[in-house]
């Protein structure tokens, strides 16, 4: 989210300690901007599943709607999306290799040589596990999960 966000090199730090700065769009890099965005738009997305749910008729009618149920799916959507970055980040610091290229000042995801034959340099991942596909959807089927089954029990008490 930083590097979508244009947020500067100083705020970005790997998820992992010890919290090492790391450049925008490191594997596993999170800012306090990035992350206030991932939960706004899973709050968003809650917004929308109300609305859809009240152009359906399936929203519930019941005299608790708005003391209950709504503020129960915009809370459920926000940590969904906050929990969702999280893994996101931490699945890609650990599981993804970032690299970075000198010669370019940019961040590659292959250690091949830059074009003075110097390796790129290794800035995060653990283990060369996953593509970045692969972690983002990692991650949603464990957000799902864990929405499902720990978020949405806890809320919906």
């Amino acid at each position: 989210m930083g590097m979508a966000t244009g947020t500067p090199n100083r705020l970005v730090r790997l998820v992992l300690p010890p919290f090492p700065l790391v450049p925008p769009g490191t594997n596993g890099g999170v800012t306090i901007n990035g992350t206030v965005w991932s939960i706004l738009g899973g709050f968003l997305c809650s917004v929308f599943n109300l609305w859809m749910d009240s152009i359906s008729n399936i929203w519930p009618t019941d005299d608790g709607v708005w003391t209950e149920y709504v503020p129960r799916v915009l809370l459920f959507g926000a940590i969904c999306g906050g929990v969702g970055s999280l893994l996101d980040s931490i699945l890609g610091a650990t599981l993804q290799m970032t690299y970075w290229d000198e010669e370019s000042k940019q961040v590659c995801h292959e250690p091949k040589l830059d074009g003075h034959g110097k390796p790129r340099k290794h800035i995060a991942g653990l283990y060369p596990f996953l593509s970045n596909e692969e972690v983002n959807f990692v991650s949603v089927v464990m957000t799902s999960l864990l929405g499902g089954w720990v978020v949405a029990p806890i809320i919906c008490r």
